[in-house]
């Protein structure tokens, strides 16, 4: 699409102010990484050669790739320019195990005739995963890389609901897949993809509430969570539902007694929003929650009789000869070919290895630190219970791999610490000490004052 010389003009003008910010403040990490999380939140108003109706924010959505590897390449260019402690090499194996699924589905993309699609997504693979796994290995201190993990998906959520809310108002039905299985899409061009998306942000929501937060914070959490609940119903999916139980049940696991008093909050506000909005949406389909019909054994056939085809590159996905992702695994051999299986092993080992290793350090932790474990736990579980009926284990513009490579760079770091404070005397987080404090914790156990040049405490300085 040609742009007109304004645009252009204005392109480039933001352009400059986004890469001045990016070198000039070391606030502009958090800001990049919630601008990387919205782009790959939303779908293009393209899908599989179809146009979808546009909602308002219809351009951004439209150059939403665009946004994405502008995010990923601002994110990369503040963490060189500013960060002190950035640590490239210094991630969990399951990260570059993704970083490697990218890569080589760009390799394959280039094999099957496209060479320059395929430069362009293994660039934008390790662009954005590079620069999320660094960005939460910048901090001294596990707590503060937690809460920027987590603070940044709560901001990108509520602006995100505040678009749907505003969709609302102008034309709710855009907000359907279509008008025979009317069920929630919301922003995507799946309901299925945005039931996997926000059975894991209910997840995170859900921590938030059952652990200290300000109280702004949670007063945001509960009408978010009853929200985003009942886009869940909505979408219909099944899939995404026993997702949201196997996450929500983890995190639980350590804060029951805080659950019974949070989790009555939310049912009214599931309640609440279903009174408010579900008159707007009164035709959305949900009876396939109760549906024992299964679709998927078709797909996975069609997909092992692909994938048998061509076993060394596959098939790829612009022919439309793949045209079902009802498993990420065989989705991911039928497209790419067994490298592809290759990796998606390697990542589940990896990742069996770093909880197993989280497992032991909770043996020994307090109530907190339980809790963060319990988190990257609850978000690994919830993430692979998805891909067994779900075709999203592909390193495209993807918020779920974002947050299953941020998550594990969070889990990896505690881990880290750990190691490193059992060599000494101090505890690695003592049973008194709150999360927001003006300290920060050295890798070697000790409390002192931020050196000057550390990277600051983003997230705890607002939850």
């Amino acid at each position: 699409m040609a742009f007109s010389a304004e645009i252009i003009i204005l392109i480039v003008t933001v352009g400059l102010f986004a890469a001045v910010f990016a070198c000039a403040s070391r606030l502009a990490a958090p800001v990049f990484f919630c601008m990387l999380l919205f782009a790959s939140s939303i779908s293009s108003p393209v899908e599989a050669g179809f146009y979808r109706p546009l909602t308002w924010i219809g351009p951004i959505q439209t150059y939403r790739n665009h946004l994405f590897v502008a995010a990923g390449f601002l994110l990369l260019l503040n963490l060189f320019v500013q960060g002190r402690h950035y640590r490239p090499f210094g991630a969990p194996a399951n990260v570059y195990c993704m970083i490697g699924v990218g890569l080589w589905m760009g390799l394959m993309i280039a094999v099957q005739g496209d060479p320059i699609q395929g430069i362009l997504t293994a660039v934008a693979a390790t662009i954005s995963l590079g620069g999320v796994a660094m960005l939460l290995n910048q901090t001294r201190d596990y707590r503060a890389s937690m809460w920027l993990f987590v603070g940044s998906i709560f901001a990108v959520t509520c602006l995100i609901n505040l678009v749907i809310i505003g969709q609302f108002a102008i034309n709710p039905r855009v907000l359907l897949s279509s008008e025979w299985s009317r069920r929630f899409q919301g922003l995507t061009g799946n309901p299925q993809f945005l039931g996997a998306q926000l059975a894991m942000i209910i997840t995170v929501c859900l921590w938030m509430l059952l652990n200290k937060t300000k109280r702004w914070v949670l007063f945001a959490l509960i009408p978010i969570l009853g929200l985003n609940s009942l886009f869940l119903l909505w979408t219909g999916s099944r899939t995404a539902i026993g997702m949201c139980v196997i996450g929500v049940s983890i995190v639980l696991f350590s804060r029951f007694k805080q659950a019974a008093l949070g989790l009555p909050i939310a049912a009214a506000a599931v309640a609440v929003a279903y009174k408010l909005v579900g008159s707007l949406l009164t035709d959305v389909d949900t009876s396939r929650i109760a549906s024992l019909e299964n679709t998927r054994r078709g797909a996975w056939t069609r997909l092992l009789e692909i994938y048998a085809q061509n076993p060394l590159i596959g098939a790829g996905l612009e022919d439309g000869a793949v045209d079902k992702s009802e498993n990420s695994f065989l989705y991911g051999l039928a497209a790419y070919g067994t490298g592809m299986g290759l990796l998606y092993a390697l990542a589940i080992i990896a990742t069996g290895t770093l909880v197993l290793r989280m497992l032991m350090v909770r043996r020994k932790a307090n109530i907190q630190l339980k809790g963060m474990i319990d988190l990257v736990i609850a978000l690994n579980a919830t993430f692979f219970a998805g891909t067994i009926l779900e075709g999203y284990f592909i390193g495209r513009v993807n918020v779920l791999i974002i947050l299953f490579v941020g998550i594990n760079a969070v889990g990896y770091q505690i881990v880290r610490q750990f190691a490193a404070v059992q060599s000494s005397t101090v505890p690695l987080a003592d049973e008194q000490d709150e999360y927001h404090t003006d300290t920060v914790q050295s890798e070697t156990g000790s409390q002192s004052e931020p050196e000057r040049g550390d990277r600051p405490n983003y997230a705890e300085l607002a939850f």
